[in-house]
């Protein structure tokens, strides 16, 4: 499915008038995993161990990946008529968490599949040169967190989705001194580097 749906974006993305379709496509993508995220592997409330842990990050970056991959193209090559979309799907993911339930370390992992997107568009817009498109998915997202309305960059830092001290503690994360920052630069990569992009 990445395939086709990757090249579907890429024709989306050359067409001017396709904004519509484009944030359809998009958003339907994006409900996919949202809708993901009510099964039980999701559950705020399990007990936390390295494997459930490295477990439930291995399943956000597969569930989030084609659209991150679209993100990062879309940045990449996309103008000013569909720029609002990038920030507004990481807007839309983000919020589709409670994270006023269950235990603190699942609310803060559940991040992660925002800072993927973030991150995903972010090397798209850059690898572009489209400053603009930059801007938008690192200042637009407002994203509620601890009762506070932030910008994308200031939430979804590695930091946030896990102290470093815990992290160094997790059996399965990279052994350095940023294993989440390391562990995002790998899931990133593949979503940045397809044949699509280029």
């Amino acid at each position: 499915m990445a395939h086709d749906f990757l090249a579907e974006i890429k024709r989306l993305v050359a067409d001017p008038t396709a904004g519509p379709t484009l944030n359809d496509l998009l958003n339907a993508e994006a409900g996919r995993f949202i809708e993901a995220l009510a099964g039980g592997e999701f559950d705020p409330g399990a007990a936390a161990s390295s494997e459930a842990i490295i477990s439930r990050l291995d399943r956000y970056a597969t569930l989030i990946a084609d659209l991150a991959g679209a993100m990062a193209l879309g940045a990449r090559w996309s103008g000013d008529g569909v720029r609002p979309i990038w920030p507004s799907l990481i807007d839309r993911v983000v919020a589709a968490t409670d994270r006023a339930i269950g235990q603190t370390i699942w609310a803060d992992l559940s991040l992660y599949p925002g800072t993927l997107l973030m991150y995903a568009s972010g090397v798209g817009a850059l690898a572009g040169g489209r400053y603009d498109n930059l801007r938008a998915v690192l200042l637009q997202p407002r994203l509620r967190y601890h009762n506070e309305w932030l910008s994308a960059v200031e939430v979804l830092t590695p930091i946030g989705i896990l102290d470093p001290r815990q992290a160094a503690r997790v059996e399965g994360l990279p052994q350095t001194f940023a294993p989440i920052s390391d562990r995002l630069a790998a899931d990133v990569r593949p979503m940045v580097d397809k044949p699509h992009h280029r």
